[in-house]
């Protein structure tokens, strides 16, 4: 970086500590000459005219635009000037970029192409280690898949049992249930029949009829109807 943009730096500062000084300067007269009359009585005091105190502020306020405007221009230009060489030294840094890319590039793609050739000559002289080594990998490949095949089938098949006895348990438990349920239905039929001949019984023959009799009648019916296949599903 050239010399030009610390100095240039430098002076801004400069002026805006300037511009900061020479406002708070005439900010704090003109508090003063407002203030007045807020003085103490007893305070004395020179006497200051309307027309002067018009005066000054005048003066005062010419004073500071006049100020601002310089120091606003003064800004401006070193602004305009920093900008300048900013750019300037920008476009000297980018061609210098350029050309250390370029070298680097074309050394790059130089050692890029000798590590290129020294890999070929390395792989010339592994390539028979290689290709034992392949083999190698590839029969342990072979030996460990042939493994867990076997041992998959043997997973298979465990849990083909455990599923088959549990299925087997199931089936069981509900052939029990559906014959505990047979039986009593069964028994209500035995109950309901043993209540029809009953009552038959005494319609028809006016009198009910003993037990023996009536056991008799129920054995009867129950075998016509397993003879029949009327307990059947």
């Amino acid at each position: 970086m050239p010399e030009t943009i610390p100095s240039n730096l430098f002076l801004l500062f400069v002026f805006l500590f300037f511009f900061v000084f020479l406002i708070s300067f005439f900010t704090v007269l003109i508090l003063i000459l407002r203030k007045e009359k807020k003085f103490n009585r007893e305070t004395i005091l020179l006497p200051i005219s309307p027309s002067f105190k018009e005066s000054a502020e005048a003066m005062l306020k010419n004073e500071l635009e006049k100020s601002t405007k310089e120091v606003r221009e003064i800004i401006k230009t070193s602004f305009f000037q920093l900008i300048s060489n900013y750019q300037r030294e920008t476009e000297k840094i980018s061609e210098t970029v350029s050309v250390l890319a370029l070298d680097f590039k074309n050394t790059l793609k130089q050692r890029t192409n000798e590590i290129f050739e020294a890999l070929k000559v390395e792989l010339k002289k592994s390539l028979p280690e290689i290709e034992q080594q392949n083999r190698q990998i590839s029969q342990a490949i072979l030996e460990e898949a042939r493994e867990r095949i076997t041992h998959s089938e043997k997973e298979i098949e465990m849990i083909f049992q455990e599923v088959k006895k549990e299925f087997l348990e199931k089936k069981a438990e509900i052939e029990k249930m559906l014959e505990n349920y047979k039986q009593e239905k069964i028994k209500e039929i035995d109950v309901k029949i043993f209540q029809i001949l009953a009552d038959v019984s005494k319609k028809v023959l006016g009198k009910a009829i003993d037990l023996s009799t009536h056991e008799e009648l129920v054995f009867s019916a129950l075998k016509k109807a397993k003879e029949e296949n009327f307990f059947k599903a």
